[in-house]
């Protein structure tokens, strides 16, 4: 929460097996990337909210109870 200059990238994050939880959480941030990633077994994947100059891209996720990807109340976010 309340980071700036955020990327992530070529890393694999696995649930612990119950389906809930998120993978990564980004919120009232700016300036974050997630891209070629791999997530397994979350209820959300990845969740961006409160964010501006947001990059998600060419991640793979599998295994979602919920929302692979949930981005809310961003400003300038690409999925």
């Amino acid at each position: 929460t309340g980071c700036t200059d955020v990327s992530l990238a070529h890393a694999e994050v696995i649930g612990n097996g119950d389906g809930r939880g998120s993978g990564i959480s980004l919120a009232v941030s700016g300036r974050v990337t997630v891209r070629d990633c791999r997530f397994h077994g979350h209820a959300t994947a990845i969740g961006v909210r409160s964010c501006h100059d947001a990059l998600v891209t060419r991640n793979r996720i599998t295994g979602s109870t919920a929302d692979g990807i949930n981005i809310t109340d961003c400003q300038r976010a690409v999925a």
